[in-house]
């Protein structure tokens, strides 16, 4: 095991030359959400079985171990595909987001539901929790954003805009600013306390499928149906850059937490892409995935990146040189 682990270790020097240390099977459904809980040491993953044959057979939050590579808890509570999970900065509660158009709390020790929240009248496709652990942002398909008061389950806000089902919502590092993607093709810029549009990014020519913010607030990358990743200046709303043109959806989007580097999955060639942020260089590409790759993140340290995909498997990949 020893051995292993030395050579783990040699094996990774940079994002430009990631492994794979784990490879974890998610059960009957597709995974369509991670979250890594902000000491490194667990996933979360969200599901939902995509096959009309196993419809209703796993919409379950699963937590695993990531040393052990095994479930540690199993959450069940929704009734339909469960879309999006956050970890709340203590790591103590777990969001949850479904297709039954609610939003669940959990107690992640005792794997408890202790709050579903209800507003959204269709899908509701992402949920974040702020930085100081007081807000929880949902987005739905009935193409509203919503923000509500984490500890009471008040709703502060509802946020109109957006003509389309909003897929995807990224919060800022410092907590002031919600940026979210919408199938109407825009992105949009928030004041996250008071609710204000700041402003509406347009450029792409399909849905946005997926969101990010960089750590210093500088850029926020979006990844849309037909293929186009983009990056942009947050203060100046211009596209800084195009990083890719293909025919094939960006589901996900993440920023590394040096903000260095820029993690990209689709569903051409069922891989994760690393992009360089000053450069706009492709710096790797990771090959494992059997289908398409709806999520990616990066752990707080930034040694991990973490991959789920419809292929029923989420991936554990490492870097130590970060």
């Amino acid at each position: 095991m020893l051995m292993q682990e030395v050579e783990k270790r040699e094996a990774c020097k940079s994002y430009k030359n990631i492994c794979r240390i784990a490879n974890l099977f998610g059960g009957k459904g597709s995974i369509f959400s991670v979250a890594i809980s902000p000491d490194g040491k667990k996933i979360a993953s969200g599901s939902g079985a995509i096959n009309s044959f196993l419809v209703g057979k796993d919409n379950t939050i699963r937590i695993w171990d990531i040393e052990s590579e095994r479930v540690i808890k199993t959450l069940k509570g929704h009734s339909a595909w469960v879309r999006s999970v956050a970890f709340s900065p203590d790591g103590k509660i777990l969001a949850s987001g479904s297709n039954d158009k609610t939003i669940k709390l959990w107690e992640v020790s005792s794997g408890e539901a202790i709050a579903t929240f209800q507003a959204h009248s269709d899908a509701v496709l992402s949920v974040k929790i702020s930085p100081d652990g007081k807000k929880l942002v949902s987005s739905s398909y009935d193409c509203t954003i919503k923000i509500w008061e984490l500890q009471t389950g008040r709703l502060k806000n509802t946020l109109k805009g957006h003509t389309l089902p909003v897929y995807s919502v990224a919060i800022s590092a410092d907590g002031q600013t919600l940026v979210s993607g919408s199938y109407d093709g825009t992105i949009k810029i928030w004041n996250l306390e008071t609710g204000a549009p700041k402003n509406t990014l347009k450029g792409h020519s399909d849905r946005v499928y997926s969101v990010a913010i960089s750590p210093n607030g500088k850029f926020i990358a979006s990844g849309s149906e037909n293929g186009m990743l983009r990056l942009w200046d947050a203060q100046t709303s211009q596209c800084k850059q195009i990083l890719k043109r293909d025919c094939s959806a960006i589901y996900s989007v993440a920023f590394s937490p040096d903000g260095q580097t820029l993690a990209s999955s689709s569903n051409c060639n069922n891989t994760i892409e690393l992009w360089e942020i000053n450069t706009g260089r492709l710096i790797n590409i990771l090959t494992g995935h059997t289908s398409s790759i709806r999520c990616v993140i990066f752990s707080a340290d930034g040694k991990l990146l973490v991959s789920g995909s419809y292929d029923q498997t989420i991936k554990v990949w490492q870097s130590l040189i970060v």
